[in-house]
């Protein structure tokens, strides 16, 4: 997610931090969202040298919000997860960090950036998760047209065997003759 907002002293940086139990990478309906999760935004200059680093943590619902006062136009500024409080879900995904590009000129009002939600998942996804991930995804396609589980099978038919035709065989062009035989002069007849 990259998030672009116009320039001023203070910006504020809101999103969510869920959950991901199935490790399917999106939120899922056995998702949860997680209280008290940590996240950082930080930025720091075109050397290196860190400029600024704001923590705060998710409520109740997974939501965060972190103040960045200051001007940091010019600048490399990200927000990531840094903790999770759930023994069991507690491994970073890759939906864990995001960049903020601070710039001029946009329609952001307000100078607010939400980004999309972040998560952690468990060391391994809950068992029955595969089972109804599927049957949730099942019945989303049978729902938009794709073949019920009931409707046969395609039957496969090979198509018949390629044989290539025959390449002609490469028969040089005659040579012109050895001999030059000049081209007839024109005299005009006399009148």
């Amino acid at each position: 997610v990259v998030a672009s907002i116009d320039v001023s002293s203070q910006v504020v940086v809101k999103g969510r931090v869920y959950c991901d139990v199935c490790a399917a990478g999106y939120f899922t309906k056995f998702s949860s969202y997680i209280q008290g999760a940590e996240v950082a935004v930080e930025c720091a200059s075109k050397d290196g040298t860190r400029t600024a680093f704001v923590k705060n943590r998710t409520d109740s619902n997974g939501v965060f919000q972190i103040t960045l006062d200051g001007y940091h136009k010019n600048e490399i500024c990200g927000a990531r997860l840094e903790h999770s409080p759930s023994e069991s879900c507690n491994i970073l995904t890759e939906r864990a960090s995001a960049p903020l590009h601070l710039t001029t000129n946009s329609d952001v009002a307000a100078n607010v950036i939400t980004l999309a939600p972040f998560s952690f998942k468990p060391q391994e996804p809950v068992g029955s998760c595969r089972s109804q991930l599927l049957e949730q995804h099942s019945e989303v396609d049978g729902y938009y047209g794709s073949p019920s589980p009931s409707s046969p099978s395609p039957v496969y038919k090979p198509s018949p065997e390629y044989k290539p035709s025959p390449s002609p065989e490469y028969k040089p062009s005659p040579s012109p003759s050895p001999y030059y035989k000049p081209s007839p002069v024109y005299k005009p007849s006399p009148s």
